[in-house]
């Protein structure tokens, strides 16, 4: 791996040097590839486990509509 410079690095060093913060995203989707719902970020999993509970159940909602 290269960095911005052409200097080999790999990625721990790469995403330090570079002060990068990563937010995850997942998105549900249906059989035919829509997008049923996603998050975007997780800043703790509380957050995440009640998230992931509304999209799921919006995913069902919108599912069952057609």
């Amino acid at each position: 791996m290269k960095d911005f410079y052409n200097n080999g690095t790999n990625h721990d060093r790469f995403v330090f040097q570079m002060a990068l913060i990563f937010n995850p995203t997942i998105f549900l989707m249906d059989n035919f590839s829509e997008n049923l719902g996603k998050i975007v970020g997780i800043p703790s999993m509380n957050y995440y486990w009640d998230e992931l509970d509304k999209v799921i159940d919006k995913s069902i909602t919108k599912l069952k509509r057609n």
